[in-house]
């Protein structure tokens, strides 16, 4: 039998036995809180690394698996304009649902719209939603719609920034009840808290790098812009200065087929063609070669393209063929490729030496003085540009022809008269020696 001695003995031993596996408890709580705070600083520090919202979402995983069960987890980002929800990441016993990278690859992870989830909840509550057993029966209490399977225990807290739901972290376990306690709850919430501010840092800089991405194609669409207009400036200037010089060699000469000529040769350089001719009305129906310049191309079988000859004339028919239509009607013609072009008339093998043709009426007010043609062997040769300048030079050509054959007719009267006038003299000084 044991007495008072041996009784107080015992009730010593379990006062220090009770007293030490308290110290125990109150041990493993500080180390575990330690380890916590040490894992919730890491966690800290490992969001702030990344600005990539793909990158943050799976540090996230990674940060919540070092503390809880995260085998059943996922991540819901909350789109506040759209009022939609999507889940970047997800995992189901292990085995990945969903990846930033990929996409959901079940229609439960799928964006959705107007529902009334445990996901919903958190987002309209903006509290952590903790149900420990009885999940189904909990949620029915509070009114909450059941998407996916259902779960033994489940916990869900809000990503919150200045009050507003950036999304929602949740962990489930299918196994057991009772898998997540109130420790579980602060540490996913103090996990939560870090995660906002990442993913709001996250989506600045998204912000900021679209308005640069923009910027940069703001800039180089201007600076291409200003290029461009610089191109034309200096396009619009070179075909000035052609005009210019095609102007003054106009006025340069009295002697048609030397005026002619040089001024082809001008026009052709400015409008980058291989040949071009000159035909002056001659009489009627009739027109004659006036000018004609450029290189003689081959081709594919080597042979020459055969020029007309100075002096050589055509006849023509009223809009009938290139050369009619442009003494019937008042119009430049610009053809980018004659063989593909069947309604007009050509010479027999023409196409093959010549493909593009940019050609002008010669007008000086209603009168058609004759007309310009200008080849290129190449399609698509001639653009608009050039055929506007070309209906410009023509109407100065006809006017310079209008008046070098007024010229021509007052020199011709002035040769006229100093004849008659010499014969007059002469008659009268044999009649005055006569008397």
């Amino acid at each position: 039998p044991f007495g008072d001695r041996e009784l107080g003995v015992l009730n010593m031993l379990s006062g220090q036995a009770a007293i030490a596996v308290q110290n125990a408890h109150n041990f493993e709580d500080r180390q575990r809180r330690i380890a916590e705070l040490s894992t919730l600083n890491q966690t800290g520090q490992t969001l702030r690394s990344t600005l990539q919202k793909d990158d943050l979402i799976q540090l996230i995983y990674s940060q919540v698996a070092r503390v809880l069960d995260a085998r059943t987890f996922y991540i819901a980002l909350n789109d506040a304009a759209r009022d939609q929800i999507s889940f970047p990441l997800a995992y189901e016993q292990g085995v990945c649902k969903a990846w930033p990278s990929t996409g959901p690859n079940s229609e439960e992870w799928l964006p959705r719209r107007g529902r009334k989830g445990l996901t919903e909840h958190v987002l309209h509550t903006r509290q952590p939603l903790h149900l420990p057993d009885q999940v189904t029966a909990r949620m029915t209490g509070l009114g909450i719609e059941q998407i996916g399977h259902p779960s033994l225990s489940w916990l869900g807290v809000p990503i919150l920034w200045d009050e507003q739901p950036l999304g929602v972290i949740a962990v489930q376990s299918f196994e057991r009840e009772n898998a997540y306690d109130e420790a579980h709850v602060e540490l996913l919430t103090t996990i939560a808290s870090q995660a906002a501010v990442a993913m709001r840092n996250a989506q600045l800089f998204d912000k900021v790098s679209s308005m640069t991405e923009n910027l940069e194609t703001l800039v180089a669409d201007r600076t291409e812009a200003l290029a461009q207009a610089n191109r034309d400036l200096t396009m619009e200037r070179d075909r000035l200065n052609a005009l210019y010089r095609i102007m003054r060699e106009l006025s340069n000469s009295l002697e048609l087929e030397r005026l002619l000529n040089r001024t082809l040769v001008l026009i052709n350089h400015a409008l980058t063609a291989e040949q071009g001719s000159i035909l002056i009305r001659d009489s009627g129906n009739t027109l004659v070669y006036r000018a004609v310049v450029g290189r003689t191309p081959h081709n594919q079988e080597g042979e020459p393209m055969p020029l007309p000859r100075l002096g050589e004339w055509v006849r023509y028919r009223e809009d009938q063929g290139l050369i009619g239509r442009l003494m019937s009607r008042p119009n430049s013609i610009l053809i980018n490729d004659l063989a593909a072009t069947p309604q007009w008339e050509t010479s027999p093998g023409q196409s093959r030496w010549q493909r593009s043709v940019l050609a002008a009426p010669l007008l000086s007010g209603e009168e058609t003085r004759g007309c310009i043609l200008l080849y290129h062997r190449a399609a698509d040769q001639f653009t608009h540009d050039h055929q506007r300048m070309l209906e410009a030079i023509a109407s100065q050509i006809a006017v310079t022809v209008g008046s070098l054959e007024i010229f021509d007719l007052l020199s011709e009267s002035a040769d006229r008269l100093g004849t008659m006038l010499r014969l007059q003299q002469l008659e009268a000084a044999k009649s005055q020696a006569i008397l």
